[in-house]
């Protein structure tokens, strides 16, 4: 099932057939497409896709708190090394200032760690008065981004929890 637009963003998720009905829990595939490229992978089986929901949940109660202005001002490549470093990086911080950090910005995770379907990716996503960037990182390497609509994002996100509650069938 897609649920939005490949070329602006959309989430692509599947039931997985042998799933009892009467499991509260959604297994199947999924993986979001964000301008046109793929995040996440589509063809790992039997996620539970309960976990991408929490996490998407959690993003629209926060969507309005992205817009940091030291984050915002930075280019695509720049705000994801930023945000990685801040929020994954290996250096000489003090454990206040790694706390501190996470504090800070862990509001900007998209779906890093977001489920088995992105276990590969980092992902970002930043806001501010025109929209939200989505910046992520996925297996081939390399750091792709996108502008995207914010209503249009909200509608998505919206329409995939209710297929997820409604156990992965197809909602009208």
């Amino acid at each position: 099932m897609l649920i939005g637009e490949k070329e602006t963003f959309a989430i692509e998720c599947y039931r997985d057939p042998r799933q009892s009905e009467s499991s509260r829990y959604v297994f199947g595939r999924m993986c979001l497409w964000v301008a046109g490229n793929r995040l996440g992978d589509i063809d790992c089986p039997a996620c539970i896709l309960n976990v991408t929901e929490a996490h998407l949940q959690a993003l629209l109660h926060r969507l309005d708190t992205l817009d940091d202005p030291e984050v915002c001002k930075l280019g695509d490549r720049a705000a994801f090394d930023f945000l990685d470093q801040r929020l994954y990086g290996d250096d000489e911080r003090s454990i206040e200032q790694i706390r501190a950090d996470a504090e800070r910005f862990r509001k900007f995770d998209l779906l890093t760690n977001g489920g088995e379907s992105f276990d590969r990716a980092k992902s970002f996503i930043i806001g501010d008065a025109d929209g939200l960037r989505i910046v992520f990182q996925d297996n081939p390497p390399g750091c792709m981004s996108a502008r995207i609509d914010r209503s249009g994002f909200i509608a998505t996100i919206r329409d995939f929890l209710a297929w997820v509650a409604e156990g992965g069938k197809d909602v009208g």
